[in-house]
Parts: structure tokens; sequence; C-alpha cells
């Protein structure tokens, strides 16, 4: 009888050292595609896109394809503006995504936002049907597709969606996405140049729609009519017309109409009057940006630049959007104008500091964000950023991540002064009394700082607020 379990557990020990081989290379993936994705998602924060896609693609080549690794590379080919790289990656990621019976989490975000960036992308193609393929297969929100299909020009693709989504689902249409859905239909008809059959869908919808759809869409459908009428009645000049058409841009512009927009202002519409072209380029720069056009937008900032005298905040709009394409070297030229004529301008200089992080340069990376970080929360700002509420979320947050950037690079670089800096800042913005707990800094990179500032000074700060009498307010004995 012993013989007999020796033999049961002997067969049960191997065939679990079979199946814990089989799956040891499984388990490697799965770990590495994790840790890949970990530090993809911190370059990302950092606005390091091509680091993240570095990283992600290391793991690819090691054997990792899961699908939120595909889906999350295939976003960040997007964001530098490489869309032929994107688009089978996030197919194959958003057909995975799509597999997992009720995706949450990460999963889930990330398959809502692949999934509408797989939409635009197969609309750049001219393949509305692989298209409509993604929506049609989308079990929530419609509005993203609907205004990305008006965007890019596909006003009957459009319509198909909202009458599925009105149409399928109507009891489960919560009343704003309804109310938005059926609102786009007035874009939809301007699209198709149908200038009466959106008056009447707007009127239509203002009587039967518990929520009035904005009085701000009749009056741009007006005017574009009126601009119609007037370029039929009238022989004005060439700049006149030229005129006529950058106004029609901008109302379709309001509309969401960018492709149409940009028809009316670009190729042989283009205009030759210096002044007109000027302000034609400038409506490019903003539509071509919007579709996701990144390299395109920044062509066309460029030559904005050459056509007219190039003002600081044109400067600064090409500065960001040359990092964030990683065109480094470019962006410090860019920045370096703008500093030259605003010097205190806060967040001039953290982009500053972005950039020569970037380009190996660790002292005048230390210097440019310690200036920002400084002049930023003493208040000593330029004109252009008074107007920026630095106790808001998105200036908390860039204010936060240049903190941890400086701190890096500090440390690395052995510049004790510069590292306080950093680490005092998101002390100051940890301590805020209006700070939340949901908001940055997270607690943890609060304390983290606490642990730094002790090891630097042998000084301990006080507990946070949050976490008083936590491990981190007894770490260094309370207050």
């Amino acid at each position: 009888m012993s013989r007999i379990l020796w033999g049961i557990l002997a067969i049960g020990a191997a065939s679990y050292a079979i199946a814990a081989f089989a799956l040891a290379p499984k388990a490697r993936l799965n770990n590495l595609e994790g840790q890949a994705l970990e530090r993809a998602t911190r370059h990302r924060e950092r606005g390091d896109w091509d680091l993240a896609i570095a990283e992600l693609e290391a793991a690819r080549e090691a054997g990792a394809e899961g699908d939120i690794l595909l889906a999350s590379l295939g976003t960040a080919y997007l964001k530098m503006g490489e869309h032929d790289k994107a688009t089978p990656l996030l197919a194959e990621g958003v057909a995975g995504l799509r597999q997992r019976k009720n995706p949450v989490g990460v999963a889930a975000v990330l398959l809502r936002e692949a999934s509408y960036a797989l939409f635009s992308c197969y609309l750049r193609e001219g393949s509305p049907e692989l298209a409509w393929a993604v929506a049609e297969g989308d079990k929530g929100a419609m509005h993203p597709y609907v205004s990305r299909a008006i965007d890019w020009g596909y006003a009957d693709l459009a319509d198909q969606i909202i009458e599925r989504r009105l149409s399928h689902d109507a009891l489960g249409v919560p009343g704003s996405e309804r109310t938005t859905l059926e609102t786009a239909a007035i874009a939809a008809d301007v699209e198709r140049d149908d200038l009466v059959g959106a008056l009447e869908t707007w009127q239509a919808l203002s009587k039967s729609l518990v929520q009035r759809p904005p009085a701000s869409l009749e009056v741009t459908v007006q005017q574009l009519r009126q601009l119609g009428e007037t370029a039929v009645a009238a022989e004005n000049s060439d700049a006149a017309r030229e005129r006529q058409r950058i106004a029609r841009a901008e109302g379709y512009f309001r509309l969401g109409l960018r492709t149409k927009g940009l028809r009316e202002i670009t190729g042989e519409n283009e205009p030759r009057d210096l002044a007109n072209l000027a302000k034609a380029v400038k409506l490019q720069v903003t539509a071509l940006g919007e579709l996701g056009l990144v390299n395109d937008a920044i062509e066309a900032r460029l030559r904005l630049l050459e056509l007219a005298d190039a003002d600081v905040e044109a400067q600064w709009d090409l500065a960001q959007r040359l990092r964030a394409l990683g065109r480094f070297e470019e962006a410090e030229r860019a920045l370096k104008v703008v500093l030259e004529r605003e010097p205190h301008r806060g967040r001039a200089w953290l982009l500053m500091g972005d950039v020569q992080r970037r380009l190996q340069r660790p002292e005048a990376a230390c210097e440019a964000y310690t200036t920002g970080i400084r002049g930023i929360l003493e208040g000593s700002v330029s004109a252009a950023d008074q107007g920026i509420d630095t106790a808001s979320s998105p200036m908390v947050k860039a204010l936060v991540t240049a903190c941890e950037n400086l701190a890096d690079v500090a440390e690395k670089a052995g510049r004790r002064e510069d590292e306080l800096v950093a680490w005092h800042a998101i002390l100051d913005l940890a301590y805020r009394p209006e700070k939340i707990e949901t908001e940055p800094p997270a607690n943890w990179l609060a304390e983290r700082a606490r642990y730094r500032v002790y090891r630097l000074t042998g000084e301990a700060p006080p507990p946070l607020p949050s976490v008083e009498g936590a491990l981190g307010g007894m770490l260094f004995g309370g207050r």
C-alpha cells in the first residue's frame, strides 16, 4: 500500500514539475511585461514618450506580446506622430483587450483610449469601414467616436454611430450623452453643406430635448450661411474672398469640423495675401494639432514664424511641441528665445530643465528646474504665468514632476543644494492647507521627501497632516 502511495506522490510531483517547467517561461514574460509597463508609465508621466517606446520595444524583443503592452506601445507611437507603426499595434492590442470578459482598472482605461486612437487612425487612412467596426465593438459611450468622425469629415459615419447608439440602447443612454449625440447631427449636416437642414435640426432639438443645444451652434450655422450668400452675391477682391474663406474655416473649427475647415485654407485655397496667409497658417497649427498630426502642426508653426514676427507665445507653443516629439535641440533654441524675452516665465524654465535633462546636461538641468520651481512657488513669474492657478491640480502635478526630475538629476550629479530645493518644494506642496488626499504629491512621495531631507540635513521635517501617527510620522519621532 505504501508503495502505491509513494508511486502516486511521485507521479504527482513529476506532473507538478512538468507543469511548473511549462509555465515558467510564461511567468517570466508576464513579469517582464509588467516591469516594462511600470517603467514606461514613469517615462510617460515625465513626457518622455520616446523612452517609454524604448522600454516597451525591448520587452517585445524579449518575447513579451501582451495586449496591454501592445496597446500601450501603439498609443506611445501615436503620441510621437508615427501613425504607421501605431495602427497595427493598436489593432492587435484592442482585439486582445476586448476578448477579456470584464476589463477593469488600467486595462479598461487603456482599452478606451486605444479604441478611440485606433478609430482615428483608420479614418486618417481613409478606411471608414474599419473605423465603424471599432465603434461597433465598443459597449461604452459613443460620442468620442462621433466627434472624431466629424473631425475627419465622415458625416455619414457619424450619423450611423448616432443612430445605432440611440436605437439599440435608447433607455440606457444618459441624458447628457443623448444631448451630445443628437447635437452632433447639426455638425454632420454642416459637413454635408446642408446648412438649412442644420438649422432645422437645431430648432427641432430645441423643442424636444430636456437640455437645449447651445445657442452658439445656431449662431455659427447662421454665420456660415450668410458667408455663403455673400460669396455668391458679391464680386469681391481676392483678398476679400480669402478673408471669407478664413471666416468659414473658423466657423467649421468651432463646430469641430477640422478637416472641412482645413480644406478652406490649404492647398489651392491657401491665401496669397501675406496677412491672410499668416492668419490661415495659425489656424492650421491648431487644427492639425487637434487632429493628432503633430509633425504637420510643427511644420505649420515653423512656417508661421517665417511669415510673421515671432511672438513669445508662438515660440512657447513651438518649444512644447518640439519637446513632446523628442526634438530637444530645436526645443532648446525656441526656449532660449522665450526666456530672453520673459526671463521669469516659470513654466518655460521647467521645460528647459526637461530639455537639458534629456540632452544629458545635469548642471544646466538643475539650474533650470531650480529657477522655475522657486519662481512659481514664490510667485515671481511673468505676466503669462500670472493667470495660471498654481494651486490647480494640473499645475501642481507639473511642479511635482519637475521636482522629482530635479531630485533625481541632482542626486546623481551630487548637487546636494539642488536636491534639497526639490524635496522642500514637494513638502511645501504636501503641507498646503487646501490639499486633499487624492491630489499630488502622493503621500509616499512626500514621505520620501521627508526621509531625503533628514538624510541630507540631519533634521526631521514634521509629519504630514494627513498621515500623522503613521509610519512616516513615527520614523522621525513625531512632531
